[in-house]
């Protein structure tokens, strides 16, 4: 995405690639505003036989609550189906009579200082089967947010994000199949050339639009207002700046060098 910002208070639950050593002073870094470490961090599966995907944390969480006025950065590993007592759960941001997101990331930088930007960006990785209830993933940030949704067993989702000074990037799986509502106010839909072919349009004006993804016969939104509830994939995304991007997760970005110029 454009405009990166390297927020002063840099939120990552999970590296790549860890450092080989701690921080020389552990308990100071902890305990320092401009150096956050997640509360939700995931230890990688150390055992012999590792996850599905290479990156992924070695266990799942649910419900996880992150908040920063930095950036926010990570791999998330959600087990919708995961129970959770009230007594380790904190307040529902989105209020007693809403659902409350399996994932909820929000960055708070705009809210003290109106000049201050801060991302999201990471992986989510939900890992319930195609028969289980979606997850709700929520994301609001200040500036861009990029994020990259797998489902290794076909589980559903429902994805809210929301940018009020930079641009939305979705990268969702190809199984995905449902609703896409679309708020923008400055910046352009980009779709890449394989979500397009999968895209029905059913309003679209210059501030968003309406759209489905997949195969719309026998998706029960085919049956008109006999389907009062759906339940199955849906996006909603706004951005008040930026563009909107869509793209599949497993999609291979290719560069252009000389050599590829020259076959074209």
């Amino acid at each position: 995405m454009s405009n990166t910002v390297a927020g002063e208070n840099n939120y990552s639950t999970f590296y790549d690639s860890p450092p080989a050593y701690p921080p020389a002073n552990a308990e100071a870094a902890a305990s320092s505003r401009d150096e956050t470490t997640a509360t939700g961090s995931t230890t990688p599966n150390t055992s012999s036989s590792p996850p599905a995907n290479k990156n992924s944390p070695g266990h799942a969480t649910n419900f996880l609550d992150l908040e920063n006025q930095g950036n926010i950065k990570g791999y998330w590993k959600i087990d919708s189906s995961m129970k959770i007592p009230s007594s380790l759960l904190g307040e529902n941001k989105l209020g007693d009579n809403r659902p409350r997101p399996n994932l909820y990331l929000q960055t708070t930088a705009h809210i003290w200082n109106p000049n201050k930007k801060a991302e999201i960006s990471g992986t989510v990785e939900i890992v319930g089967e195609s028969t289980a209830p979606r997850a709700y993933l929520f994301a609001e940030s200040s500036s861009d947010v990029s994020l990259k949704v797998i489902s290794p067993l076909g589980q559903k989702s429902k994805i809210h994000c929301e940018s009020f000074s930079g641009g939305i990037k979705l990268s969702i799986p190809r199984t995905f199949r449902g609703p896409i509502y679309i708020t923008t106010r400055k910046g352009p839909v980009i779709l890449s050339a394989a979500v397009r072919a999968q895209w029905i349009v059913f309003s679209e004006h210059e501030k968003g639009g309406i759209y489905f993804h997949g195969q719309y016969s026998g998706s029960g939104y085919d049956k008109g207002d006999e389907e009062s509830v759906w339940l199955g994939d849906e996006i909603n995304a706004t951005a008040f700046k930026g563009e909107i991007r869509i793209e599949y997760a497993d999609e291979q970005k290719v560069k252009k060098g000389l050599f590829a110029k020259f076959l074209s």
